[in-house]
C-alpha cells in the first residue's frame, strides 16, 4: 500500500539509507534510480525549507504589527469644562463690562485631569483673578483672545506646579465668551 505525505518521505529516506549502506559508491553513482532518488530527496528538502521560511516570515511580520499597536499613548488628553465664569472686567473709557465665559482646559496628563476635576474651586478662583485684570479692548478681537488663552494656560501651570509637579494644561479653549 503506497504512503503519501510525510510517511512516503520517511520511507524514501529509509530506503536511501539502506541502499547507501548496502551499495558501494560506484554502484550508487552508476545506478540511475539512486540519482533519481537523490534528486527527489533534494527537492523535498528544498520544498520543506521554503515552507518553513515562508511561515517564519509570516510570524515575524505579525509580531512587528503588534509592536506598532503597543506604541499607542497610554493617556489621551481630556477636556475639562470650567465655568460658567462671571467676571467684572477692568473699566476702560467705555465704562464697566462683564464677561460671561465657559472654558475648556486640556489636561495632558492623568494627574492634571484629576487635579482639575477635584480642585475646580481653586482653578475657578485663579481664572477669575487673571481675567479681572483684562479690559474689554484687550479681549474683543481674535488675537486678544488667543493671547488670553495662552496666558491662562501658562498662569495655571505656573500657579499650581508646586502642588502638582506633573500638572500640564496643554491648552485653554473658549466654549462660551460673552462681553456686556
Amino acid at each position: 500500500m503506497p504512503l503519501s505525505g510525510m510517511g512516503a518521505y520517511y520511507n524514501l529516506m529509509a530506503e536511501i539509507k539502506i541502499k547507501g549502506l548496502l551499495m558501494s559508491d560506484e554502484e550508487v553513482t552508476a545506478n540511475p534510480q539512486s540519482k533519481l532518488l537523490t534528486m527527489i530527496l533534494a527537492l523535498l528538502v528544498l520544498q520543506f525549507g521554503a515552507i518553513g521560511f515562508i511561515a517564519y516570515l509570516q510570524l515575524t511580520a505579525s509580531n512587528g504589527e503588534e509592536v506598532v499597536e503597543e506604541e499607542v499613548p497610554a493617556y489621551a488628553p481630556e477636556l475639562i469644562e470650567v465655568g460658567p465664569l462671571t467676571i467684572n472686567l477692568k473699566p476702560d473709557q467705555q465704562g464697566s463690562h462683564i464677561l460671561y465665559a465657559k472654558l475648556l482646559l486640556r489636561s495632558d496628563t492623568p494627574e492634571t485631569a484629576e487635579f482639575l476635576n477635584t480642585r475646580q474651586s481653586e482653578v475657578h478662583n485663579q481664572l477669575l483673578l487673571v481675567l479681572s485684570d483684562y479690559a474689554v479692548s484687550d479681549i474683543t478681537d481674535a488675537q486678544g483672545k488667543r493671547e488670553l488663552m495662552d496666558t491662562l494656560a501658562r498662569n495655571l501651570n505656573e500657579t499650581f506646579a508646586e502642588q502638582v509637579p506633573e500638572l500640564m494644561i496643554g491648552k485653554v479653549l473658549i466654549k462660551d465668551f460673552i462681553v456686556q
